[in-house]
């Protein structure tokens, strides 16, 4: 920390700024010179109470957000659970520089954002709920709330709203209320259908005049899939579509989330030749089916340069979506301009021969099982620095599966998702959490045979892991709680209980106390409404007694599943989720 201090000013500000802002928090409360450093050169710009241990919205009217305030240009409020408008209409009268606020995920409404912006009239982009009043019925909006609407939101620059189809797609509710802005860059984000639906007074029929438009579909069950979610929709008038260049990108059931149909205008048919290898089929072979995961691009062809600049920023903007195939037989270098690889795991007895040797027991057995299959990939990744690597395990007899503490690629990886039905060999997951000293992102997924006591037992070795998600059967929640009170680096934690049995939970404060970095912790079972809220009690005096309400626990009931969680899983890739605005 002497070496720290001891540096020039200059340097110091350069290091804030590479900070993510619990850093900078702490160094702010270091000491009077850094303290100093901070408030002196107003040097936050991009102020991020989301995703970390800063998610309250207390955190709003702390000195160190005052000091900082009249300079910040981005605030980042994304599923800040506790935020509330009276909060946020106090701490808006102080951003005199804001200009883009993302209040998605939050109890935020438009209604309420009206009034915000009053105190705050520079912001001129925004995330939020696309949500007028917190009512559970049919409300009909007046003109007067339209108009001031349309007067609200004339001169924004970019405008995501996060809602239902009906709402969004269906009736003509946000082309009355953006009729009046210009050349927006407009985004959609579809979940789930709820209760709250909109009605408007007749009045004229306006036209959105946007630059851009994304659409994204992150429905989560066969419940909530959408047929037909172009036609009737206000905003999508073959005027529109007829003026665009457009891409589909579609992950038609969930059960298929391995596999991406794209369709595309024949600009685009090239680039994903050339980038993703990928034979895009034309925009006229594309039939409106049913769709859970969607992605859908529109620019209007007079308002963009579709120049190389452009296509460099798609590429950039897609590339998370596209993983690169190779068969787990492969003894090809993988390519350079990917990041994220996936391969489908047979039965070695149905391969050539697997996707490693096979590793037969050093001892003696009255009884010899089938012998452990090794995963052993390092000629494929050995030109590799980083790997996100997704397994898919397919048939019921497969050899068990195991891993050696010899192989390079174990070292490299910072993202694995297993999925499947697979066996795991006992030191699987012993080798798997010692060796990956990268990995901060496991998604694991076993519906049918469970593993969990394995992880627990060997995620304690982990000094990396940061996501976890874990979907299995029977879980014993009491020893996964201990287990990640051991590891100090979790972040964000899903674990999803596909079976019926009674469900329990032990008290999880130790849990939150030792996990410094913990801000998610979400459990999905089938359970009552009573028994939910009694064990909701629990996990709410854990946070209390930890002095951690930046926490968002939660128990969330399997057979309601809905997408207030959406936001917590983006990083885990089992959903199509927004690219960086273009």
């Amino acid at each position: 920390m002497s070496n720290l201090l001891n540096l020039p000013e200059e340097i110091l500000l350069l290091i804030v700024k590479l900070l993510d802002m619990p850093s900078v928090f702490n160094l702010y409360n270091t000491c009077n010179r850094t303290r100093n450093v901070i408030r002196m050169n107003r040097s936050v710009k991009k102020c991020t109470l989301s995703h970390n241990t800063m998610a309250s919205a207390h955190v709003l009217n702390s000195v160190f957000i005052r000091d900082m305030s009249a300079t910040i240009q981005e605030l980042n409020l994304s599923a800040v659970g506790n935020l509330n408008k009276t909060i946020l209409l106090t701490a808006a009268k102080r951003f005199k520089s804001l200009q883009s606020i993302d209040l998605g995920y939050t109890n935020i409404t438009i209604c309420d954002f009206l009034d915000i912006h009053q105190h705050c009239p520079t912001i001129k982009e925004v995330t939020i709920n696309f949500i007028f009043e917190k009512k559970y019925v049919s409300l009909q909006l007046s003109q007067k709330l339209l108009t001031r609407c349309q007067r609200t939101f004339k001169d924004f620059k970019s405008i995501h709203f996060i809602g239902s189809q009906s709402n969004l797609l269906k009736n003509k509710i946000v082309p009355l209320i953006l009729g009046k802005a210009e050349d927006l860059h407009l985004q959609y984000t579809i979940l789930n259908e709820t209760k709250i639906s909109y009605i408007t007074v007749e009045c004229e029929m306006r036209t959105i005049s946007f630059k851009k438009f994304y659409l994204y579909f992150s429905l989560n069950s066969w419940k909530y899939a959408c047929t037909n979610f172009l036609i009737g929709s206000p905003l999508l008038l073959e005027e529109n579509l007829n003026a665009c260049e457009c891409i589909f990108i579609l992950k038609p059931t969930p059960l298929t989330t391995e596999y991406l149909e794209v369709y595309c205008s024949p600009l685009f048919t090239d680039f994903f030749s050339k980038k993703f290898h990928i034979d895009a089929r034309s925009l006229r072979e594309y039939r409106r089916s049913t769709v859970h995961n969607a992605m859908f691009l529109f620019w209007k062809r007079d308002k963009t340069v579709f120049d190389d600049k452009f296509f460099q920023d798609l590429l950039t903007c897609l590339k998370a979506y596209f993983p690169y195939y190779f068969e787990p037989t492969s003894e090809d270098p993988a390519p350079s301009n990917y990041d994220w690889f996936q391969t489908t795991c047979l039965d070695p007895s149905e391969d050539e021969h697997p996707s490693g040797s096979v590793v037969e027991p050093t001892f003696k057995r009255a009884r010899v099982g089938q012998p452990n299959s090794l995963l052993n990939f390092d000629t494929v990744f050995k030109d590799k620095e980083k790997i996100e690597l997704t397994l898919c395990f397919y048939g019921l007899k497969i050899n068990p599966r195991t891993l050696s503490p010899s192989c390079n690629f174990l070292s490299k990886l910072t993202y694995l998702y297993l999925k499947g039905k697979v066996h795991y060999s006992g030191e699987f997951f012993n080798v798997l959490f010692r060796c990956c000293d990268k990995l901060e992102t496991l998604n694991f997924e076993a519906p049918i045979v469970t593993f969990v006591k394995s992880i627990a037992r060997s995620l304690p070795l982990s000094k990396s892991i940061k996501n976890l998600r874990i979907v299995a059967k029977d879980m014993d929640f009491q020893t996964m709680i201990s287990s990640f009170s051991q590891c100090q680096n979790l972040e964000n934690v899903h674990l999803v209980d596909v079976s019926d049995n009674c469900f329990e939970i032990t008290d999880p404060l130790i849990m939150f106390q030792k996990c410094a970095y913990l801000y998610c912790f979400h459990i999905y079972v089938e359970i009552s409404d009573a028994k939910r809220t009694k064990l909701m009690q629990i996990l709410n005096r854990a946070k209390l007694r930890s002095d951690k309400p930046h926490i968002s626990a939660f128990i969330i009931n399997s057979a309601h599943y809905n997408f207030e969680n959406i936001p917590y899983i983006e990083v885990f890739k089992t959903i199509i989720t927004k690219p960086f605005p273009m």
